[in-house]
């Protein structure tokens, strides 16, 4: 409830909405920092309470993780093109593909992409991302993983920016545009 408090002081939101908010994080640390760094800056306060019905009204104890990363991504995609989807995914599995924090370097160099590229699906990706930064031989690295092995990211052969993402178990959307066509293939 403290840290609850604290992440939405100065917001106009009444007592009763942040005690709900403190109750669906049921000690989740990572469902609480989403929640509230979501509801600072994305959710206007009079559409708090929907948002927060949207949240409880999952199936399964611990949906609310998903279906905040759900939600995050369906906003990235809904405003982004094609190619820029297609960036998106490629960092992020290769993120999460790495099972260890990778260096923008890394990243770049693994992709074949350029800094740019980096710094846009960064901006994007920034709400799914952990930073680490570590002395490595006297220089002070950056590391980027994801905040949890489980992405909601849904980047396969067939995806289109309407549907709901999938949980990421074993594949990684690293490789060819997936928005060119793919009907002649199998997937």
């Amino acid at each position: 409830m403290e840290y609850v408090d604290r992440e939405l002081a100065g917001t106009a939101l009444p007592r009763e909405t942040v005690n709900a908010i403190a109750r669906i994080g049921a000690g989740n640390f990572l469902v609480l920092k989403l929640l509230c760094s979501h509801l600072r800056t994305t959710i206007a306060a009079d559409q708090v309470d929907d948002y927060l019905h949207s949240l409880t009204a999952r199936p399964r104890s611990g949906a609310q993780l998903g279906f905040i990363y759900h939600e995050y991504w369906d906003r990235i995609t809904a405003r982004s093109q094609p190619a820029e989807i297609d960036l998106f995914c490629n960092v992020a599995g290769a993120l999460v593909m790495s099972f260890a924090a990778l260096t923008q370097n890394m990243v770049c160099r693994v992709l074949g992409i350029s800094v740019g590229q980096w710094d846009f699906a960064l901006r994007h990706l920034a709400e799914y991302l952990s930073v680490i930064d570590q002395d490595e031989d006297g220089a002070q690295k950056t590391f980027f993983a994801f905040t949890t092995s489980r992405s909601p990211i849904s980047c396969g052969p067939g995806s289109t920016r309407s549907k709901l993402p999938r949980v990421w178990r074993t594949t990684a959307c690293v490789g060819p545009s997936y928005h060119q066509d793919t009907s002649a293939t199998t997937p």
